[in-house]
């Protein structure tokens, strides 16, 4: 670590006046004293400066310490924010928590999205009431307005792959009421696969700052509407989803794709 040297320090104090004025006056002082006893007085006089001048310059060091020290802060700050980055890149996979807390995290990633692929899977014979349960979907509707909806808000391209039947597919349709097509075209994206299939529900977020994350899970049939949800922001992981993203959507059906979706905004 390269710190101050003590002479700079003292040359940049401000009391270097007073140093020069005590150095002076302890010089000068022990002059009488040598005329009449000897050295021994003007020794003390020299002894007394040096001893005011090496309290001026320990209180030099010590300022320079401190310094040094302010500067081993804000490195240790700088490495632990590091080290943070790093866990978070070559973690591997975390447990988010269930659906409500999955919904809760993805309100905050979403505020700093910058694209999104996401994937709505369910099985032919699942309805709303099945998957949802009596209270429907309104954290998840809630979410494709304020993010979506709103062109403001810093997203880019939003992407759906949806693999599922007809109930669920009316279902994920009310998740775009009230929205302007205007707003959507350019922005969303939208790709069908007309045999639903058993699928992991998935969704990858690329921050506007932090990378690229991906969160899957919410369950897989009807007893684990409530699954567990996980997260990853290992690029190996999220590269994989990303993969299997696009290898789903070219399976999707070439005449179901945004016109098709959008046309029913009737806008």
């Amino acid at each position: 670590m390269k710190g101050r040297s003590v002479w700079r320090s003292l040359a940049e104090e401000k009391d270097i006046l007073f140093y020069i004025i005590v150095m002076s006056v302890t010089w000068a002082g022990s002059l009488p004293f040598s005329d009449r006893t000897g050295g021994y007085s003007q020794l003390f006089g020299i002894l007394l400066g040096f001893l005011v001048s090496f309290a001026l310059i320990t209180k030099s060091w010590r300022t320079s310490v401190t310094d040094d020290s302010t500067a081993v802060k804000e490195a240790a700050e700088q490495a632990t924010a590091q080290l943070k980055a790093y866990i978070a890149e070559n973690a591997g996979i975390v447990f988010r928590g269930g659906t409500t807390e999955a919904i809760a995290y993805l309100d905050s990633a979403l505020a700093g999205a910058l694209t999104v692929k996401n994937l709505f899977a369910y099985a032919a014979n699942e309805t709303p009431k099945t998957v949802y349960g009596p209270k429907g979907d309104p954290d998840t509707i809630e979410l494709y307005r304020r993010y979506l909806g709103d062109a403001e808000s810093g997203i880019t391209e939003w992407t759906d792959l949806a693999s599922c039947g007809e109930h669920m597919f009316d279902s994920y349709k009310r998740r775009f009421q009230g929205m302007s097509r205007d707003t959507l075209v350019g922005r969303f994206h939208f790709h069908r696969i007309d045999t639903p299939m058993p699928l992991v529900n998935f969704i990858i977020i690329e921050r506007k700052v932090g990378g690229k994350e991906a969160l899957f899970g919410w369950g897989l049939h009807d007893e684990e509407r409530l699954g567990a949800v996980f997260l990853s922001r290992n690029s190996n992981v999220v590269g994989y989803f990303e993969k299997y993203f696009e290898a789903l959507k070219g399976r999707s059906a070439p005449e179901k794709k945004d016109s098709y979706f959008l046309d029913f905004l009737g806008r």
